[in-house]
């Protein structure tokens, strides 16, 4: 399989579809990435969400140890303190939950970016091109060692491609 063409004009056109498609392909990677990481710099949010709520649960269940040795009202106030270091602990859980969120988006969103231009490629210049590439191999095994062109071959070459049987 050859992949460029003998003629000097077709093969500077191969090569320039080749490098634009080339460099379309890693353009849409380097975008990619670049959202990706937009986008998963918002997971700052999700962790610090997650920070302030294990603090706030650490220090009320501090509060409701300490509060829980003073007379008459300790043990309903360690309770309300509980209740409240629950919070903290569901106010972390979301934090995480909403981290994990944000990674998930970043990379499909990568993904999408980065696959919808490599598919329009492979549909649009190499599927076409590899195509090309076996036709032309195959017309140069029709060629004999003086030059000639194997007519029969080619004629049944190209009835084979049309579909037609003989």
């Amino acid at each position: 399989m050859r992949w460029y063409s003998d003629f000097p004009a077709q093969r500077s056109r191969q090569i320039a579809a080749d490098a634009i498609a080339g460099a379309l392909v890693l353009v849409s990677i380097a975008v990619a990435v670049v959202v990706g990481a937009l986008i998963g710099a918002f997971g700052a949010v999700g962790r610090s969400v997650a920070e302030v709520g294990g603090g706030f649960h650490d220090t009320m269940r501090d509060l409701g140890g300490s509060l829980a040795g003073i007379p008459l009202v300790g043990e309903a106030a360690a309770e309300q303190a509980a209740g409240a270091a629950e919070a903290g602990a569901s106010m972390a859980a979301a934090g995480h939950s909403l981290e994990q969120a944000i990674v998930v988006v970043a990379v499909l969103t990568a993904l999408l970016i980065a696959l919808v231009p490599i598919a329009l490629v492979a549909v649009v210049w190499l599927l076409p091109r590899l195509a090309r590439a076996r036709r032309a191999g195959r017309l140069r095994s029709l060629i004999g060692e003086d030059g000639s062109l194997d007519v029969e071959g080619f004629v049944a070459l190209e009835l084979a491609r049309a579909g037609v049987r003989r």
